[in-house]
């Protein structure tokens, strides 16, 4: 696969990891409430749901669009402006007072239940099975060796997701209130918004 196109999809996976959404939201108030060694466990359950659902993707759209190749066409352009979509959402999102989980004292929470929590989270988000819906036929050679495009895929997208996550995680243990401000989450999300319309105006099937 073409570098650029590797790029494109690290590009997409930050500002649509970075913008808050209900993975991002979690993991604040699990930090707020348990304690910074609570991130590992949510962010485990996080990317256990996203591999399972960039893998199940990818195998099905391989069998698929091995078989149309003018459907992979149609798929491009409906996932291209799928990202658009999610952008423009992101970017037009009004302030919600209240909206945000406000950092409390909290006994800790089993580990086990942090990471089945997180798991559900992401699993249940429309926005990251839709992410990766359109996504990875952007991606995906039906022409070549199936295995070393999904690692390469499930790699760069879960360091990215630790990286994001992970910021989010030590940003809330040291600034606590101040990275809840509705109004600095809603400049994250706008920002996020802003690359995922240019990433997906890109992605669009125009020749």
């Amino acid at each position: 696969m073409p570098a650029g196109a590797w790029i494109a999809f690290a590009t997409a996976t930050l500002a649509a990891t970075g913008s808050p959404g209900p993975n991002a939201l979690l993991m604040v108030r699990n930090t707020s409430r348990y304690g910074l060694s609570s991130a590992a466990f949510t962010l485990s359950g996080n990317l256990s749901a996203r591999v399972a659902m960039a893998t199940a993707i990818m195998l099905g759209l391989s069998a698929l669009l091995s078989t149309s190749p003018l459907l992979l066409i149609v798929l491009r352009a409906a996932g291209a402006s799928y990202l658009i979509y999610l952008g423009a959402k992101a970017f037009v999102v009004r302030r919600k007072p209240g909206a945000l989980p406000q950092p409390v004292a909290s006994p800790r929470k089993r580990r086990s239940v942090l990471f089945l929590e997180a798991s559900a989270v992401s699993a249940a988000n429309p926005n990251t099975l839709g992410f990766f819906a359109a996504v990875i036929p952007q991606l995906v050679d039906v022409r070549a060796a199936l295995l070393p495009q999904l690692g390469t895929l499930l790699a760069i997208d879960a360091s990215v997701v630790v990286l994001v996550m992970s910021g989010y995680a030590v940003a809330t243990h040291l600034l606590h209130r101040r990275i809840c401000a509705n109004d600095r989450m809603l400049l994250i999300k706008r920002c996020g918004g802003v690359v995922l319309i240019i990433v997906g105006v890109t992605m669009l099937p125009l020749r």
